[in-house]
C-alpha cells in the first residue's frame, strides 16, 4: 500500500507541467566562411533596423553580399548574427529556442573545427519572427573538434 504523502507528491506532480525550452522555427538563414568586414560594434546578436540600414550603407557592406539576400520585415521579424573564430576551416550553427517560464530566448551556437592551423572565422544570419521584447536574449557556445567531439571553449 502506498502511504497517503507519497500518494499526494505524486498526483501534485502528476499535474504541474514542467516547461522546457522550445525551438523557434527559422525563416531565413545563411552563413559566411569568410567574415564580412562590416562590423556590429559588440551590439550583440540582435540586429534592429537601424543597425540593419546602417550596415547595408556602410562601405564595407559591398563585401559582404550576403547581406544583400536577408529581406528583412523588421515589424515582424527579428534578425539575429553570430560570429566565431577559430581556424581557417571553422564552421558554426545554431538555434534558437524560447523558454516562456522564464521569459528567455537562447541562441545556442555550435562551433566546429575544422583541424587547419590557420586562422578563420565564420558568420551568420538568422531571421525568425518577431522576439517578444519583454524576454531577455542569452547566448551559448558549444566547441567541438574536426571529429565532433566535445573541446574547451
Amino acid at each position: 500500500m502506498i502511504p497517503l504523502k507519497a500518494l499526494t507528491l505524486t498526483l501534485l506532480l502528476t499535474f504541474i507541467p514542467i516547461q522546457s525550452d522550445v525551438e523557434v522555427p527559422v525563416i531565413k538563414e545563411t552563413g559566411s566562411g569568410s567574415w564580412c568586414t562590416v562590423r556590429l560594434k559588440e551590439r550583440g546578436p540582435l540586429i534592429n533596423k537601424e543597425q540593419f540600414d546602417e550596415m547595408m550603407s556602410s562601405e564595407a557592406a559591398k563585401d559582404c553580399p550576403v547581406l544583400d539576400t536577408m529581406k528583412i520585415d523588421f515589424e515582424k521579424q527579428s534578425l539575429l548574427t553570430y560570429r566565431v573564430n577559430g581556424d581557417c576551416f571553422v564552421r558554426a550553427n545554431a538555434k534558437l529556442t524560447r523558454n516562456d517560464e522564464l521569459k528567455k530566448y537562447t541562441l545556442r551556437v555550435t562551433r566546429t573545427f575544422g583541424g587547419c592551423r590557420a586562422a578563420g572565422s565564420f558568420q551568420g544570419w538568422m531571421v525568425f519572427e518577431k522576439l517578444r521584447s519583454d524576454y531577455k536574449l542569452e547566448t551559448e557556445l558549444t566547441t567541438l573538434d574536426e571529429q565532433g567531439r566535445p573541446r574547451n571553449n
